[in-house]
Order: structure tokens, then sequence, then C-alpha cells
């Protein structure tokens, strides 16, 4: 099937509940999105019962270090389901270059993620891990081309769920930027109720924190959710 327009795309890296996580300045939580947005168009086909494939393309406009843009992007993302085993991985590539041909700048990202999880009755667990790196052309005529940066995040998750209205979810995982060799660890519980009478509405609690060398960041989060 053919889809367009910005209509969701399939994963290729680990999520869990991950309902709020605390990111430091510097070290960025690279998951496999790069490309997602509007102007987006999807091919999905079954290549077996058990293998899906799904390949996007992006064609757009945006605006980007004071300069308008063009944008370009593909993502290729397949997903493997065995009885209560997914493996997913995908690959994705985008590119801004300017709408003004005699403009300088051109930004590129060539990114990789792939994660497994299983069902173990009533609880979850998996683990992933992506990777991105961003190479870039300096915007202003005269000026020098920036670093290429590096973007690494591993993560693991376990879900619990408890009959129908309670669902428990926490992670851990570690992000590197290779650049500025700026690390970080971080780590999320999320917690959801359906304690009320109104059929599909649920409350939805989540706290995380994420450390480095030298910066520390927390909070918390609560969310209200009808769905009909």
């Amino acid at each position: 099937n053919l889809q367009l327009g910005n209509c969701g795309d399939d994963d290729m890296f680990a999520w869990g509940e991950d309902f709020y996580v605390a990111e430091i300045d510097g070290v960025d939580l690279y998951d496999g999105g790069a490309v997602p947005g509007t102007n987006m168009g999807y091919v999905n086909f079954n290549a077996s019962d058990n293998l899906k494939v799904q390949f996007g393309t992006r064609l757009g406009s945006d605006s980007y270090e004071g300069v308008d843009t063009n944008v370009y992007g593909v993502r290729p993302v397949i997903t493997l389901t065995m009885d209560t085993i997914t493996v997913g991985a995908g690959a994705e590539y985008l590119m801004l270059s300017p709408q003004d041909s005699d403009a300088d700048g051109e930004l590129t990202n060539l990114g990789f993620g792939g994660y497994v999880s299983a069902e173990l009755g009533n609880i979850t667990a998996g683990g992933g891990v992506a990777m991105v790196t961003a190479e870039e052309k300096s915007w202003v005529a005269g000026e020098p081309d920036p670093e290429d940066e590096t973007y690494l995040q591993a993560r693991g998750f376990v879900t619990f769920a408890f009959g129908e209205k309670y669902t428990l979810g926490v992670a851990g995982g570690m992000a590197q930027e290779d650049k500025s060799e700026d690390d970080s660890v971080f780590g999320y519980v999320a917690y959801y109720i359906k304690p009320f009478m109104v059929e599909g509405l649920r409350l939805q609690l989540g706290a995380g924190f994420a450390s480095g060398e030298d910066d520390t960041a927390a909070g918390g989060m609560v969310r209200l959710e009808y769905s009909y």
C-alpha cells in the first residue's frame, strides 16, 4: 500500500514505554527519526507472513541557519515478527541544501538503527541501538566547514502489564557524541493507569533523568489521554 503525508513510520529503534526521557545539553538522543515529517511518501509491503518492508521518502522545504532549504530524505525499514519476538532494523539519509543555487551550505545525516523485543507473558523486554553521522558544509561563504558529528544511543527496557488497567515501564541507556566526547546515562519510569469509569480514559505518569560529566537533568510529566 501507498501512504502520503505525515502518516507514521515504522520504528528502527527500541522505545519501550517512552513517555518522558530527560536530555542534557550536547548529547542528542538520536532514535532513527531524522527523516520522518511532513511531505512523506511510504510504500509498505509484506515480503512474507513474518517480514514487512517499509520504504519512506521525503521531499519538501524548511529553514536552517536562516537559509531557506530543500529537504530530501529516504528511509527503508524492515520488521521481522516471529511469534513473541520482534526484530526491526533500518537506515535513513537526509539532506538539506539551499533553495538558492548560488548560496552556500549543505547538511546531510546518515543514520542506522536496530532493535529486538520479546513478549514473555505480561512482560515485554527489549533493547536497541541507533547511530547517526552529520556532515555539514558552512552556510556562510568563507567560513570553515564544521566538523562531522556522530551521535550514538543504546537502550534497554522492560514493560510490565497488570491486567487491562495498569502498565509499568522502566528503561535505561547511554548516549554519546564523538566530537565533544560528551556522553550521558539516562533512565525513565512510566506508569499508565485506567482508574476511571469512562472507557478509553487513561492517566499517564512519567519521570526521567540524564547525567553527564558536567550536567544533570531530571523531570516528570503527567498526561490525561482519551482514546475513542
